[in-house]
């Protein structure tokens, strides 16, 4: 569970200690890394990206068309793609985002879609087997040998207020040894344990288990060190809009710890940010907030992202979006309003406090084809935008110099609007996608839900 974090400072006093370092959550941050020049990477799947045309992971492309914009059914370009198998799973997962950049489309819904592609992994399958097989064996192994033990303590206990044969020796202390934890002789299940603490000498390497957790250890960096294959790209693929493809690198998530208060807890005011409890995480407006028509929930996200600007990606399995404003549909649909608290006018009753909002875990509702429980996994930032307009202000560029070349034709208008027109409207998109990570069979394609905050 990520660390509960105090959003307001009521105390007056500047002696708070500074050197506190700052709190990991459990979001992952994607960032742009450079434009992507190698071949190899443009055509890898496992290779995170923002823009470009996607490497598909399924032996079987995704049908263009399931990329269209909804609305006014032109092909759109990619947003993301990210490399994110789901941890224990035998499958393969890549999660492809795609946006239309047209202005018409904007503030509707079917202008941002999303798809996963997956295929079953048979190596990394086995592979996983086996390290069930052995985790199963020393979890019963562990099992027997503390039954071993109680049985043999059980066997040895006595009454430490009797007085044993061959104990007079040691009165004076055989009383208060016994109470508060002598050590007890050594047994071979002691031993047993003691040696599993120690590191395994060269000998026991070359044990069935030794050589498994090797084996496992090995595949995970092959993996993350393999080049995986890309389907063909079907020529209409090739000829659908681009931005010029840039790394997506991820980081971990840091933020200031809370600031420190000398007043009374229940006096104060406070935002859990990442604190993805099963009740869901606050979200409310101060009543001075809601005075003066300011959007709390938008100050707290641009205090968030400050953090660290740069970032263009949430990824947050299972974990709680951030929102981006609260008046819109989105925000009331994920963070439901509370019931009114009860209000009484009884001497020597006070008032309640404003109720917050929390996250409703079950907002989007079940996978449409298996039904299973939709989790929020990651979320677009504004930041993508700009990264993207610059990438399409590049690309742009050069291919007016090279029409410019065989015609001198072009506007100056018509240079401005193509190097600058990135018309995407929006403040953030959540991605919510089927938690059992269903599939067709060994391979497959599964469109997931987004819910688009826009741009105020």
């Amino acid at each position: 569970m990520a660390p509960q974090i105090e959003e307001d400072d009521w105390s007056d006093s500047d002696d708070d200690d500074l050197s506190v370092s700052e709190i990991e959550t459990s979001v992952l941050l994607g960032i742009p890394d450079g434009v992507i020049e190698e071949t190899e990477d443009v055509s890898d799947p496992s290779v995170s990206r923002m823009g470009g045309h996607p490497a598909f992971l399924p032996a079987t492309p995704l049908e263009p068309s399931k990329s269209y914009c909804k609305l006014c059914t032109n092909p759109m370009p990619l947003l993301v793609q990210m490399w994110c198998p789901f941890e224990g799973s035998a499958m393969d997962r890549a999660l492809y985002v795609w946006g239309c950049d047209r202005t018409e489309c904007q503030r509707k819904d079917g202008s941002v879609r999303a798809w996963r592609g997956l295929k079953f992994n048979s190596k990394y399958a086995a592979k996983l087997e086996k390290k069930k097989v052995r985790e199963e064996e020393q979890r019963a192994k562990k099992a027997a040998e503390q039954a071993k033990l109680e049985a043999e303590n059980k066997n040895r206990s006595v009454n430490p207020f009797s007085l044993s044969s061959g104990a007079s020796s040691q009165m004076s202390f055989g009383l208060g040894t016994q109470l508060f934890g002598a050590p007890s002789p050594s047994t071979n299940t002691d031993k047993a344990i003691d040696e599993e603490r120690l590191p395994a000498s060269p000998a026991d390497s070359s044990s069935a288990g030794s050589e498994n957790e090797a084996d496992v250890n090995a595949l995970v960096g092959q993996l993350e060190a393999t080049k995986l294959e890309s389907a063909e790209f079907s020529p209409e693929w090739l000829s659908s809009p681009s931005y010029n493809p840039v790394y997506l690198s991820t980081i971990s998530e840091y933020i200031a710890p809370p600031p420190k208060s000398k007043q009374k807890a229940e006096h104060l005011v406070t935002d859990d940010l990442e604190d993805n409890r099963p009740t869901g995480q606050d979200w409310g407006l101060e009543g001075w907030e809601k005075s003066i028509d300011v959007d709390g929930v938008f100050d707290k996200f641009t205090k968030r992202v400050s953090s660290d600007p740069e970032q263009c990606v949430r990824y947050d399995l299972k974990g709680t979006p951030l929102p981006y404003g609260s008046r819109d549909s989105v925000y009331n649909r994920l963070f439901p309003p509370p019931p009114p608290a009860p209000f009484t006018t009884k001497p020597g009753y006070a008032a309640p406090l404003i109720q917050r909002r929390t996250y409703n875990f079950d907002a989007v509702g079940d996978c449409d084809v298996c039904g299973g429980r939709r989790v929020f996994e990651c979320q677009l930032m504004p930041n993508l935008i700009n990264v993207l307009r610059a990438q399409r202000k590049e690309k742009e560029t050069k291919r007016i110099r090279t029409e410019e070349g065989a015609d001198k034709s072009v506007t100056e208008e018509e240079r401005r609007k193509a190097i600058l027109d990135v018309g995407m409207e929006w403040g953030t998109c959540f991605i919510f996608s089927c938690e059992k990570d269903c599939c067709p069979g060994e391979e497959g394609w599964r469109e997931e839900k987004v819910l688009v905050q826009w741009d105020v």
